[in-house]
């Protein structure tokens, strides 16, 4: 049983020396944020001049949620609520397997 705990139990010491890692993986997700910011006003921006030069109505309900959705999944992620709950999630799995400490 303790071969087997020790062969497949988590190792948090692991995952400490992969700071690199997500050093890498944080400036990706900045820039992939950024970009779909960009990508989300030029959308808008689009979708304006077509409304106004009347090729586009105002009421596309479609149009609007999905702007809406999209727009509040990039705030999520551009003001790191999903890393707060991701965070959370990490010391609640580190506690676990340190045994509380």
């Amino acid at each position: 049983m303790k071969q087997i705990k020790e062969s497949y139990g988590f190792k948090p010491g692991i995952l400490d020396s992969m700071d690199w890692f997500l050093l890498i993986g944080g400036t990706a997700v900045t820039v992939v944020t950024v970009a779909a910011f960009i990508f989300w006003l030029f959308k808008l921006l689009l979708r304006l001049a077509s409304i106004q030069r009347g090729k586009a109505t105002l009421k596309d309900e479609v149009f609007w949620k999905r702007m809406g959705i999209s727009l509040l999944i990039i705030v999520f992620v551009m003001s790191s609520v999903i890393f707060a709950f991701l965070e959370n999630f990490w010391e609640m799995i580190h506690s676990l397997a340190t045994g509380g400490s």
